[in-house]
């Protein structure tokens, strides 16, 4: 999983153990993506991301619509240790099809996972039973300001490619907010409040969050940039405004 990617699972107490008795034959489960976006968030503040962004995309595609981005949901994969693996792949892997009979591979509530997803290597699955019993949260854009420090930064996939206008429009997501994580957040808080009372790593966490800001201060003075923050924040502005005329 990426470091903005977080497991969010509806069985049991929410361990990733709850999951895998929930399909205690199952060579691979698979979970979704579940987009959140910035929540409306302009300003950078230190502190967790599943604590500040709680609203994101329908679990649902929208009514009608054709757009396999909606009817389908990007995916990543937890592997027992013998499950028949020809080639490690990220999201999912590519399978050892002599073996397809004997192996088990799930998704939702123990649907199998349909035979054009690994010999198409769609690498996503159906929207409609994928988020039944665990979901991938991914926060993908954070508040406005962060994005600009996001754009800078590149993509770590393909190079000379920056987050710009359309992947915000992509990713930006605030239409839901039943799937957050926040009932994880107490216990969270305690372990790293326990992490950070090391003087080191806590030093190390104000630097960050330090040269973050410092970051964003930068590219605010930078017309492109300047640009780039005023477009985000036009398109998120009109989307909330919309949101809230419906209800």
């Amino acid at each position: 999983f990426d470091s903005d990617e977080f497991v969010s699972i509806k069985l049991g107490d929410g361990h990733v153990h709850d999951l895998v008795n929930h399909s205690p034959d199952a060579h691979l489960i698979s979970i979704c993506q579940l987009q959140f976006g910035c929540s409306h968030v302009n300003t950078f503040e230190p502190g967790l991301s599943t604590e500040q962004f709680i609203w994101h995309q329908s679990h649902e595609p929208k009514e009608g619509t054709t757009r396999r981005r909606d009817l389908e949901r990007g995916l990543k994969t937890f592997i027992r240790s013998d499950a028949p693996i020809a080639l490690w792949n990220n999201h999912m892997p590519t399978l050892d099809f002599d073996k397809m009979e004997q192996t088990l591979w799930v998704y939702g509530d123990n649907h199998k996972v349909p035979d054009n997803v690994y010999l198409g290597k769609t690498k996503s699955l159906p929207a409609k039973h994928c988020y039944e019993v665990a979901q991938l949260n991914h926060y993908a854009t954070r508040s406005r300001e962060s994005f600009l420090v996001q754009s800078h930064r590149g993509n770590a996939v393909k190079l000379n490619q920056k987050a710009d206008v359309k992947y915000w429009q992509r990713y930006n997501h605030n239409v839901a907010q039943i799937g957050s994580m926040t009932r994880h957040v107490p216990a969270l808080k305690e372990l790293m409040s326990e992490w950070l009372s090391d003087p080191e790593l806590r030093q190390r966490q104000d630097v960050c969050n330090a040269r973050h800001q410092t970051l964003i201060k930068t590219l605010k003075q930078d017309p492109d940039y300047a640009i780039l923050l005023r477009r985000v924040t036009r398109i998120d502005e009109r989307a909330h405004a919309q949101k809230e005329a419906q209800t």
